[in-house]
């Protein structure tokens, strides 16, 4: 592939508009003026919902064993008597000191067991319980409602200036249905230069983006709140709301018309309900979702005649926001219905004001209630609730016993491997002792948990020695095993450490071992006869720093498989292996890797790299792609050397050169948008194909990269982040043969620059989920 051939793929391209809304809390209590206020205070939108009540049957509530179960009737239409069903969940791991009350003819209820306190309304309960499916989640939305005015006013505000709750109310009064308010907050907001119809106009004026929609300092722009309370309103078409039912281009709205001068014709609103147990649906959308991804736009004449959604003629077949539009709400739909209900309904983090003040929760259950016994049918679910959760409950224990270390030899001469626990599959988990060609393997762990590093390394440690082909030095320097009580670690004889000191002594004695078997004419591999001897460390955090050290760690490293020498260390912080990584030759590239907390895949390769010899000059693309990593004080940017100029021309020069190069590769013509004389950088915009392009000072020449893609730059951030971001961009655009990155010649007043050269055959892939997958992020 030719340097041509790939600027034809990377093209920038033209507004959306998107905005993120969670629900804050759903609430069922009947609400007086004051107390209204108070829920709704600091949110800009909120919805009116309407369902049929449920009820907590009385005296239903079982809570042995840490399960509790719970009847619940719920209303039916008309004269229907309704349905009664019982749901059931665990609340602790075995029987507790617990209570269960039930207040205000079964509308509200409140838990206690030691430690904790949950209470709230009985629709949220049941919701809760049964696992928020459709049936019991299911809310009709009656009424939108925004609140904003000047900029400053919030939802408690606005809401105190009309009646439309109370009329609801009253409207349902005699209706067995339960109202219920839920405000929403604005979670994110963002925008993007892409939409949904393939033509030529221009892209966002961002600085009218700035004025107009985006937020500071918390802060909710007058405009933004308007915009939002339209697409809600014309996605659901409440009964209740009188204005703004429809979205039609032709018939804008002041905030319409700000969005379309600003350069955005489309518009995506995600009413994200995952985070609570309600699902919204209306008469025009009447599948109850937990995520409604709505889209509205403004495009240009001719248009459809629809009420609202996409008027646009014809949509993009090729851009990923058009592919949104088709896909999106089916996609954003299912993720929330993969999310875990958010038990923020009932607990500390639920807002004080559900409880209604008639409620006094030290009190005893509602008396006055008429009790029943249970009909056969809820008895049943109840025992097959109960049971169900039993049956989980004895196999989780089974497989936490089934997980146990015994002590077998778990062995494999064949592969050189044991085993030291199990996936959640069921299937082993080996750790590679040897290759078969008989050279010692090395490894590392990665935990916090200095539990969990000491008993894992003590099984390596016992399974190396009952294989019979390893003898074992561990070192354990913060004496966790307290090993220095019981044994003499000064005695030459020990192969024991209990001090950071003794540890350093250690880890010289082994690299000796590896120089005088590296010396001797005979066979060392494992499998000769000889033993071979693995150095297990413990918190090698702990002895870090000292350059005789790093030398002889990595002469076992490097030197010390092919005589049958490995290393196992476990490190507590990602801060000590980082500094391991970069000082121990090899360990970025051994074999046994278990981190128990993240780790960047890009350190151990950043670690390789810092060992390999450093490139003298710039590589050239000639024949193979010269990909580069390199950096301003602002930007890390990714790209592909396409010429070098001559260091001794002034910025002028290169400039002209540089556009001519350039002209020649791809055609079009350059405008140059950013100079900096100072350091030496210039920028281009190619206007036939919008690529871009920059010219790089270095101490002896200019180099021309073509610019792909470019990341903030962290000056504090490990270096080893950018060549992770470097290798994730590669990825996610092409297929390549191996690559290796190396450093090498940097830009005047810059720390570093990565370089490698890539050979046929190099694929370019299809962006599209990549991008999708980015949209997750934004509009997710």
């Amino acid at each position: 592939m030719t340097l041509q051939e790939l600027v034809a793929y990377d093209r920038l391209m033209a507004g959306t508009l998107g905005f993120k809304l969670a629900v804050r809390h759903t609430y069922q209590r009947r609400f007086t003026r004051q107390d209204l206020d108070t829920a709704l205070a600091g949110c800009h939108w909120y919805l009116i919902s309407a369902r049929p009540a449920v009820r907590i049957i009385p005296d239903s509530e079982r809570l042995d064993d840490g399960i509790l179960t719970v009847g619940f009737q719920e209303a039916g239409a008309g004269d229907s008597s309704g349905t009664a069903a019982l749901y059931g969940a665990e609340y602790a791991d075995t029987d507790h000191d617990a209570t269960f009350h039930v207040h205000e003819g079964g509308s509200y209820f409140s838990l206690r067991f030691p430690g904790v306190h949950l209470h709230g309304d009985s629709w949220s309960l049941a919701a809760f319980l049964s696992g928020g499916g459709p049936d019991l989640a299911r809310h009709e939305i009656l009424y939108i409602g925004k609140a904003y005015g000047d900029g400053r006013r919030t939802a408690a505000t606005r809401t105190a200036q009309h009646e439309t709750l109370q009329t609801i109310y009253e409207d349902y009064l005699d209706q067995r249905m339960d109202i219920f308010v839920t405000p929403l907050m604005l979670a994110k907001s963002t925008w993007s230069s892409d939409d949904h119809i393939d033509d030529t106009e221009p892209g966002p004026d961002i600085d009218a983006y700035e004025r107009v929609f985006a937020t500071r300092d918390g802060v909710v722009s007058g405009s933004t709140v308007d915009l939002i309370e339209h697409s809600l309103i014309a996605h659901f078409s409440p009964a209740y709301n009188v204005n703004l039912s429809k979205w039609q281009a032709p018939r804008q709205t002041e905030p319409m018309r700000q969005m379309r001068s600003a350069g955005f014709r489309l518009l995506n609103v995600h009413l994200d309900t995952s985070d609570g147990l309600a699902r919204f649906c209306s008469a025009t959308q009447p599948e109850a979702r937990r995520s409604h991804f709505i889209y509205h736009d403004v495009p240009p004449a001719p248009r459809k005649a629809v009420p609202r959604g996409i008027s646009a003629m014809e949509i993009s077949q090729w851009r990923p926001e058009a592919r949104l539009v088709r896909e999106g709400p089916d996609m954003f739909s299912d993720l929330a219905e993969q999310r875990d209900l958010m038990f923020r309904t009932f607990g500390d983090e639920a807002p004080a004001e559900r409880k209604p003040s008639s409620i006094f929760l030290d009190h005893s259950s509602d008396t006055t209630v008429q009790t029943t016994p249970l009909a056969p049918d809820l008895l049943e679910a109840e025992q097959q609730v109960r049971e169900s959760i039993l049956q989980r409950r004895q196999q989780e224990a089974d497989e936490e016993a089934a997980l146990q270390y015994r002590g077998v030899p778990t062995y494999d001469p064949e592969t050189g491997s044991i085993e030291f626990g199990r996936l959640d599959s069921g299937e082993p988990v080996p750790w590679i002792l040897h290759d078969r060609e008989g050279n010692a393997q090395s490894g590392y762990l990665i935990n916090d948990d200095h539990r969990s590093n000491t008993s894992t390394l003590v099984i390596l440690k016992h399974q190396a020695e009952l294989s019979g082909r390893f003898v074992t030095y561990l070192c354990d320097p913060k004496d966790r095993l307290r090993l220095s009580a019981g044994t003499d670690a000064s005695s030459p004889q020990a192969w024991i450490a209990t001090s950071p000191d003794a540890t350093a002594e250690a880890i010289l004695k082994v690299a000796d071992v590896v120089d005088l078997r590296a010396g001797d004419p005979g066979d060392f591999k494992i499998g000769s006869g000889t033993a071979g001897l693995l150095l297990v460390i413990n918190d090698a955090d702990t002895i870090l720093g000292s350059p005789a050290i790093d030398r002889a760690a990595s002469n076992i490293l490097t030197n010390g498989p092919v005589v049958g020498v490995g290393l196992l260390t476990a490190f507590g912080t990602v801060t000590g292996f980082t500094y391991a990584a970069e000082h121990w030759q090899g360990l970025g590239g051994v074999h046994n890797k278990l981190a128990g907390i993240e780790v960047p895949p890009s350190l151990p390769a950043w670690a390789a790299m810092l060992h390999r010899a450093p490139l003298q000059e710039v590589p050239v693309t000639d024949g193979e792609l010269a990909f580069a990593v390199f950096h301003d004080d602002r930007n890390l940017y990714f790209g592909i050397v396409a010429g070098v100029l001559d260091g001794s021309h002034d910025g002028e020069a290169v400039k002209r050169e540089g556009r001519a190069i350039i002209v020649d590769l791809v055609g079009g013509d350059l405008l140059w948008i950013e100079e900096d004389h100072d350091c030496g950088c210039y920028e281009g915009l190619n206007l036939l194909n919008a690529t871009r392009w920059i010219v790089r000072r270095f101490p002896e020449q200019w180099v021309l990269f073509h610019v792909m893609t470019n990341y903030f730059f962290d000056v504090d951030a490990p270096q080893h982040e950018a060549l992770g971001w470097a290798d994730e961009v590669m990825r996610s655009r092409f297929r390549t043969p191996a690559y290796t990155w190396r450093s090498g010649p940097t830009p005047d007043g810059t720390d570093f620059a990565l370089y490698t050269t890539i050979p046929e055959p190099i694929e370019v892939l299809d962006q599209s989920n990549k991008i999708m997958q980015l949209y997750r992020h934004l509009y997710g």
